[in-house]
């Protein structure tokens, strides 16, 4: 019976998960484009024959079949039922769209990135089910009990029923008088009443050793963990929040250190041009002739801030073709070197056939003979101390403008480590990245320099993570890279940003779908409200079996209590189904609401809003 009821809180968290895959479509539309674009073929095959690199139409009401990205079209999609979020997302050209969310307004053409049991819902129903196979120390310490409760009860029952033949038989010589639990109609219910009539036979004393038998099932105890660890990672699948297993969830409630990394966690790990200095008048270049050639030399590269640049271009400009690069010069580590030719370009008016162009930093300016004078690193010099990296940018030998290039923070970045700070959790970050820029970062973010650790290696950060835990601190590392990875291993418990490499996500313990780095606070809540509720289902077995049992065996007895076989029966079901539905109650819990105030303090106060839920005021520092 108690199995059974584990079996149907399982099926009850893996419903919602089941009812995902379900909902994907057997069916999409394959499209084929030609080299401009334009959509020249159109079929319906299965999603399962779908592979990396196709490109699919989606249209409006249709459900994504596949995890891709957007190559035509924008559109509103409906992501609920994957990352909990019950606002329709804003999806164009360049956005990933994740299976199984539903198109509400416009067509899209996506890109096949992941297709089949690679997809986001495969992987989280995937994660699930290893998370209920996945036993916690406190289920394990219940399993021990469980498994010497057994012969422990079959012992006491033996022992009740010893002890109840011995009264009898010490009732007949001594001819003792008991109290009898008779009913209220019975003549006799006011009076002591002889051993002839309380107990007639043996089948007397073995009704007090079956009672014992029945009461004391161990299913309660078996039950009070896996029901709520069950439950506990279901609910955060739902709220986007992947763990795997009882282990982790158990574990991060013990958190007192919490390590992030900077690229692509702290930060959004795509470099972007802050902005543009100019350092001619527009009546030598015009700002945009310069964008236009910087675009046109930095067009084939693949480099990061090359790609940035070419962003930046797009924005600026709607660019839809760049100038003919007629000679190219890769100066590995310090910028590049360009000839480009603008012959048949109307865009700009006066502008010559043919411009040199060199991008990068002051050593390739320094190479080519292209001054920079001390009046410009003055008035640029606050940029890089605000950790923006500069790259300068010479026409025909004349520096024309500087761009500032640097890894935006994310929006939540700066709210979650106040948060989690808050919580009473120290928060350190540890990057390969070089002091100033991690200092930068710290700073914006709330993190102390005290707390910061940079320029480490892959392994170092291993190295720094154990460190931690010889200290005697409960680690938690949150990152999203493949250099993270190790650290995310060591570490008591490792969060892996959803948007990370797959090789992050499964080394951890915990994956964040939804990019939020708030939701790291959120499974600390969840941790803590989960191993509360395993506390009170084992109290409440344990409890039970203390209680239940000695009435069993007539404790009670003298005072007219007797449990017959059935009630105990009854009661040991009612036990189980108790545990059962404490564990199911964890369904209805919501994350904490964080509100924010500007006002002149540093990180803020939890409080209650109106509605009964813990919310965080994150304030601002100047």
């Amino acid at each position: 019976f108690g199995r059974w009821l584990e079996h149907l809180a399982r099926g009850k968290t893996s419903e919602a998960l089941s009812k995902l895959i379900s909902l994907q479509p057997t069916e999409a539309i394959l499209i084929a484009l030609d080299k401009l674009g334009n959509v020249v073929r159109e079929e319906n095959i299965s999603t399962d024959l779908l592979q990396k690199g196709d490109i699919v139409k989606i249209l409006p009401g249709e459900k994504v079949p596949v995890d891709g990205t957007v190559l035509q079209g924008s559109s509103y999609l409906d992501e609920s039922l994957i990352s909990g979020e019950p606002i329709p997302q804003m999806k164009s050209v360049g956005d990933t769209v994740i299976g199984g969310s539903m198109n509400t307004s416009s067509w899209l053409l996506v890109e096949v990135t992941h297709a089949g049991d690679d997809t986001m819902l495969s992987q989280i129903l995937h994660l699930v089910q290893e998370a209920q196979t996945n036993k916690a120390s406190v289920q394990k310490l219940a399993d021990k009990i469980s498994s010497v409760f057994v012969p422990i009860v079959i012992g006491l029952s033996m022992i009740t029923s010893f002890f109840w033949l011995t009264l009898i038989l010490l009732a007949k010589n001594f001819e003792w008088r008991f109290v009898c639990n008779l009913n209220e109609t019975n003549t006799n219910a006011t009076q002591g009443l002889s051993y002839k009539d309380c107990l007639y036979d043996v089948s007397y004393a073995l009704q007090f050793a079956i009672a014992v038998l029945a009461v004391a099932c161990p299913c309660a105890l078996g039950l009070a963990t896996p029901t709520a660890v069950i439950v506990g990672t279901g609910v955060g699948a739902s709220q986007g929040i992947l763990i795997k297993g009882g282990q982790p969830l158990e574990k991060m409630r013990k958190i007192n250190v919490i390590v992030f990394d900077k690229t692509g966690t702290l930060t959004c790990g795509k470099p972007v041009v802050a902005r543009m200095s100019m350092l001619v008048t527009l009546e030598e270049f015009s700002k945009e002739l310069i964008v236009w050639l910087l675009a046109s030399a930095e067009a084939g590269s693949e480099h990061p801030l090359a790609r940035a640049i070419i962003n930046y271009a797009r924005d600026e400009l709607q660019l839809q073709e760049y100038g003919r690069c007629l000679e190219f010069e890769l100066y590995p580590g310090l910028g590049l070197k360009s000839k480009i030719h603008t012959a048949g370009q109307t865009r700009f008016f006066g502008c010559k056939d043919e411009y040199t162009v060199i991008v990068g930093n002051r050593e390739i300016m320094s190479k080519n003979q292209v001054p920079i004078s001390m009046l410009i690193e003055q008035d640029l010099a606050y940029l890089e101390r605000d950790g923006h990296t500069l790259v300068f940018v010479a026409i025909d030998s004349q520096l024309v403008a500087a761009l500032a290039i640097h890894d935006p923070l994310k929006d939540d970045a700066k709210q979650a480590v106040g948060i989690i700070k808050h919580m009473k959790k120290k928060v350190l970050l540890l990057t390969g990245d070089n002091r100033v820029t991690a200092k930068v970062i710290a700073k914006q973010v709330g993190i102390l320099d005290k707390d910061v650790i940079a320029e480490v290696l892959p392994s170092h950060k291993k190295e720094c993570i154990k460190s931690l835990q010889k200290a005697g601190y409960n680690v938690c590392m949150v990152g999203d890279g493949i250099n993270d990875s190790p650290a995310l291993a060591q570490a008591d418990v490792g969060i892996a940003i959803g948007t990370g490499t797959d090789v992050a996500m499964e080394t951890a313990d915990v994956v964040l779908v939804k990019n939020d780095l708030i939701d790291v606070a959120t499974a600390i809540d969840l941790s803590r409200t989960t191993v509360r509720r395993i506390y009170f289902n084992f109290i409440w077995a344990t409890l039970y079996n203390y209680v239940s049992i000695p009435i069993a065996a007539g404790i009670l007895y003298p005072i007219g209590v007797i449990m017959e076989p059935w009630m105990a029966a009854a009661a040991m079901i009612l036990s189980s189904l108790t545990v059962v539905c404490s564990s199911l109650l964890l369904k209805l819990y919501r994350k904490p609401k964080y509100k924010i105030k500007q006002e002149d303090n540093r990180y803020g106060t939890f409080h209650r809003s109106s509605d009964g839920e813990e919310s965080i005021s994150i304030f601002n520092k100047p």
